[in-house]
């Protein structure tokens, strides 16, 4: 029975993960970092032990402690937070120097970090970056979005000190089954793009392509990587070759704004579902991440049995948007 730590356990796929974990493996003993107090109930209430930072101990210095202490961490929390990632693999190296157990760390990032932003929107001849192909895990930009941190993180698997495995999920749909009830971040930035907007926006000709995977899919993934964990069979593996990229659907950005636009539209929040094109002198830095374009495979989870459904985003679009909408304050 592991002893685990969990970070992320207030969010959408955190606490949907957590939720899942409770079920699938429940003699784990799991202690889940909790930063506001008025999250503490609800996340006692799923069976688990809670550390909170104080006065005394601001977070980081708890996510070391609690880190050091358990067999395996797993974070679903900030993918770019470099201190927070610093301080769980400080703690693994201590660890090991003290002559204990070497830890396990899972952590998550997003397939942000293989985004081409000099696409502005339109499809690009590039490479499919592949989760089976250690190359491209290497090759890594440390600079890309999410880059510093998972860069670190296969560093500290070369360097021999920690277990690392890595869970990369493209954007993510439905909703989450946690104790606090979060909607998707990616459909809540796009959302807040377009109300600002007051119609769907796309960079270029919106030929870029986007990923994304339902939220029941990407937990089985979660699942089955916890459970080659739990068999040490990938243990002795390179570090390179323990990182799974989550995708199911791809589509083209312009795709996206059609659905949405329609749907916030229908509610009476956009003045138009008719999508503009942005030129590309006037694309804000927010834009060119929605128009960069993503290439991926995610041919190692495949490899664990993983077969996630074909999703429509219409499927889940209500929702989705009515989620989002209640958590920037918008009202249809």
């Amino acid at each position: 029975m592991p002893s685990v730590f969990f970070i992320g356990a207030t969010g959408y796929v955190g606490g949907s993960l957590l939720a899942k974990i409770r079920e699938r493996f429940p003699d784990w003993s799991i202690t889940a970092l909790v930063r506001r107090e008025q999250h503490v109930d609800a996340i006692r209430a799923t069976g688990v032990n809670v550390a909170q930072p104080s006065a005394e101990k601001d977070q980081y210095t708890v996510i070391a402690e609690e880190a050091y202490k358990a067999e395996m961490t797993i974070n679903v929390a900030d993918c770019d937070d470099v201190k927070l990632c610093e301080s769980i693999l400080g703690a693994m190296k201590k660890k090991v120097e003290d002559g204990k157990p070497k830890g396990v760390f899972l952590h998550t990032s997003g397939a942000m970090l293989f985004n081409d932003l000099s696409a502005n929107g339109n499809a690009v001849d590039g490479k499919y970056w592949n989760d089976n192909n250690e190359d491209d895990m290497r090759n890594i930009d440390p600079n890309a979005l999410h880059g510093p941190v998972d860069t670190r993180v296969l560093k500290a698997g070369a360097e021999g000190y920690v277990t690392n495995y890595t869970v990369c999920p493209v954007a993510v749909v439905g909703t989450g089954s946690g104790p606090i009830k979060l909607p998707s971040i990616f459909v809540k930035m796009l959302a807040q793009y377009f109300l600002q907007s007051k119609r769907p926006l796309i960079a270029g000709e919106g030929t870029s392509r986007y990923n994304y995977v339902h939220i029941d899919d990407l937990l089985d993934l979660y699942l089955r990587v916890l459970e080659v964990i739990v068999s040490g069979k990938q243990a002795n593996d390179s570090p390179y070759a323990r990182f799974y990229i989550g995708s199911s659907t791809e589509i083209t950005f312009r795709t996206v704004a059609e659905v949405y636009g329609l749907e916030l539209t229908r509610l009476g929040l956009l003045s138009t579902d008719e999508v503009e094109s942005v030129p590309n002198d006037k694309i804000s830095s927010r834009m060119r991440v929605f128009g960069a374009d993503m290439r991926v495979r995610g041919d190692r989870a495949h490899a664990l049995g993983w077969t996630p459904r074909t999703v429509d985003m219409r499927d889940t679009i209500v929702e989705d948007v009515k989620g989002a909408l209640e958590a920037i304050g918008s009202k249809a």
